[in-house]
């Protein structure tokens, strides 16, 4: 018999041997992105031939079919399990699901408990909605907006409208990323982008590094990475979910590379792991007037992946880093809500990042482009 506990996206995670540990900390086995779990919330543990738990001295407390724990507990087929407002659905099994479904992330209706259905089913509906609300602003965008846009402001030298499959990619490759602020209930939301097809990403350097200690937001340098398996279906969420550390933060560049090391629960990744990466520019083509789009997840709860349209208005050198092209300067104000969101150019390629950084002169909204990122992304992979 193999036991699991199933979260609302479908995501199975096994009770193995030494049981599961579950919370908000990037040391769990099981991380749960909810603001009302605490760090090291519960945890799961065998006593004989049943998977026992009890909590961990959280501060909202543990329940199990809705009723708070107040010492450890066996665990039976078809509880539910509710730290903060997650539900994890105790389910047993008498063998192991064939890996295509298993990688897909499937829950059998059956899997449900009458308790639990009504609610997953508001979340589903909810996460549908979404989505193809994100599916319709993308489809606009791509086949009307852009092409207008071009039209309306067209660089000296006109260049094609991207290739459909860059844009796929840099859809793809945009990641939604978690940093947990150690000893606090909190994290700090962030957008990355995919840059190396086994898993290095590049993101703003204040999404996972303190501006004012310059030290990172927990010890172990761990951040929380989302990804989308096809951003233009309506149906399709945030269903690949990794641990990354950073490997670089260069303070200088307002610049930080992450590499995927694990899956969400810790495991190892998988011999077949591989990402799409975006397709990297320059800026030797850019010139004033040329269309940029920002990618971004923004503040949002249900992180929606959203896209702002700008246009480039000038060019600012970083007299420090000794680069004449060092940021760009747009015609729209870029907030906290569009951190490490890549910039595009009108071919989709990478062409620069949203880091929040301010310059000499007082110039804000200013994005980092890609020229001073080039020497931390050799050997991106």
């Amino acid at each position: 018999m193999a036991w699991f506990l199933v979260h609302p996206s479908g995501y199975r995670y096994p009770i193995g041997a030494t049981g599961l540990r579950l919370g908000r900390a990037a040391d769990n086995d099981v991380v749960l992105t909810d603001e009302e779990v605490s760090r090291h919330h519960a945890v799961i543990r065998w006593q004989g031939e049943e998977p026992w738990i009890e909590d961990s001295g959280s501060r909202n407390g543990t329940f199990v079919d809705e009723v708070r724990l107040s010492a450890p507990q066996p665990l039976r087929p078809g509880q539910v399990i509710r730290l903060g407002r997650t539900r994890l659905q105790v389910e047993v099994v008498a063998e192991p699901r064939p890996a295509a479904s298993a990688a897909l992330g499937q829950m059998p209706a059956a899997a449900a408990s009458p308790a639990a259905q009504p609610e997953l089913s508001v979340v589903r509906a909810a996460l549908i909605g979404a989505f193809i609300g994100l599916a319709g602003l993308l489809i606009v965008f791509f086949l009307v907006v852009w092409p207008l846009l071009r039209r309306a402001v067209p660089p000296p030298t006109p260049t094609p409208l991207a290739p459909a499959v860059a844009q796929a990619r840099a859809l793809r490759a945009t990641a939604f990323l978690l940093t947990p602020i150690e000893d606090t209930p909190n994290s700090v939301p962030a957008t990355g982008v995919v840059v190396g097809e086994r898993g290095r990403l590049l993101t703003a350097y204040t999404a996972v590094y303190d501006a004012a200690t310059g030290q990172p937001y927990n010890r172990k340098s761990q951040v929380l990475v989302g990804l989308s398996s096809d951003p233009t279906r309506a149906e399709t969420s945030l269903d690949r979910w990794y641990l990354a550390r950073v490997v670089r933060a260069d303070r200088s560049r307002d610049l930080a590379v992450l590499q995927i090391f694990a899956l969400q629960d810790g495991s190892p990744l998988p011999n077949s792991f591989g990402l799409t990466p975006v397709v990297l520019g320059d800026t030797a083509g850019l010139r004033p007037g040329a269309p940029l789009v920002i990618l971004s997840f923004g503040t949002d709860p249900n992180r929606v992946l959203a896209f702002a349209q700008a246009v480039l208005t000038d060019m600012v050198a970083d007299a420090d880093l000794g680069l004449a092209r060092g940021w760009l300067q747009t015609d729209i104000v870029l907030g906290r809500e569009n951190l490490g969101g890549p910039v595009l150019d009108a071919q989709a390629r990478l062409v620069g990042l949203y880091t929040g950084a301010t310059v000499a002169g007082g110039r804000t909204g200013l994005i980092r482009s890609i020229d001073a990122a080039q020497v931390l992304l050799r050997g991106a992979d």
